[in-house]
């Protein structure tokens, strides 16, 4: 009987692990998507920054208010962006310097992207070897 109990304690062990890496695999992926979806945000400015290069002082453009929402306005420098650095701060930089910050935040990005795709993959690897085990003890 005692043995018995010991594998079930072990079973549990393991189906507790698993379940715990299976949570871990999720929140993994969720912050992957996000990183996927600050990406595309990121792509997406740097081709406003190469449109903005074709563009000419007093052009019409809608101006982004959020939540797909966006006022008629002028465009008054197209030499100039106001870069976000955090904490509700810009600086102005010329148009190839908020680039260079933009191309810093793209490869930081992708970096992180690479992190979590070699934690989801090892994450995996650990469930199958869980899974094996356990589909091992129910033989």
């Amino acid at each position: 009987m005692s043995s018995v109990r010991i594998v079930n304690e072990e079973t549990q062990k393991k189906v507790f692990e698993f379940q715990l890496l299976q949570a871990h695999l999720q929140e993994l992926q969720q912050r992957q998507q996000m990183v996927a979806e600050r990406m595309a945000e990121l792509n997406r400015t740097k081709a406003a920054f190469e449109e903005l290069k074709t563009v000419k002082a007093g052009d019409s453009a809608l101006i982004p208010l959020g939540g797909e929402n966006f006022v008629p306005g002028k465009i008054a420098d197209t030499n100039n962006i106001l870069v976000g650095i955090g904490g509700g701060v810009a600086i102005k930089k010329s148009v190839d310097g908020a680039a260079e910050i933009l191309d810093g935040r793209i490869s930081e990005m992708e970096k992180v992207a690479d992190e979590l795709t070699t934690d989801i993959q090892a994450t995996i690897a650990q469930l199958a070897r869980l899974q094996s085990e356990l589909e091992a003890m129910r033989e």
